[in-house]
Parts: structure tokens; sequence; C-alpha cells
């Protein structure tokens, strides 16, 4: 586990969401690509416009749960 947070950024709206992803299998590297978001808004957003509406950044990796 290598739990981070992110940045996403709606490039039609001009709006951001900031999140978190800690489980036993999440990796940075999967962001994006495996895994999305768990935000049902987000979610929308990309049903209507698409995955590449999106910017997205990984603001911090942490080593553990417990930092």
């Amino acid at each position: 586990m290598i739990p981070y947070t992110y940045l996403l950024k709606h490039i039609p709206t001009n709006k951001y969401y900031y999140g978190v992803r800690f489980s036993k299998k999440c990796k940075p590297e999967d962001f994006w690509k495996t895994y999305f978001t768990s935000s049902t808004k987000i979610k929308g957003l990309i049903k209507k416009y698409g995955k590449k509406s999106f910017i997205f950044q990984i603001r911090k990796i942490f080593k553990s749960n417990r930092q």
C-alpha cells in the first residue's frame, strides 16, 4: 500500500477536486489508469465529458496510512 493525495482539474468547468487514496492495493502509478476516483460527482463528469477533460497531479505520497 502506497497512500497518496491527488488534485484533479476539470478543464471545461475550471473546477478542482482534491482526493486521497488509501487501500491495501493502491499505488500512485495506477491513478487515472485503473483507478479514477470514488467521487460520484467526478464519475458523472467523466461520463459526460470523458477522462481527457481532466488533468491531474499526484500531490503527496505517504510511506504508510499512519503518517
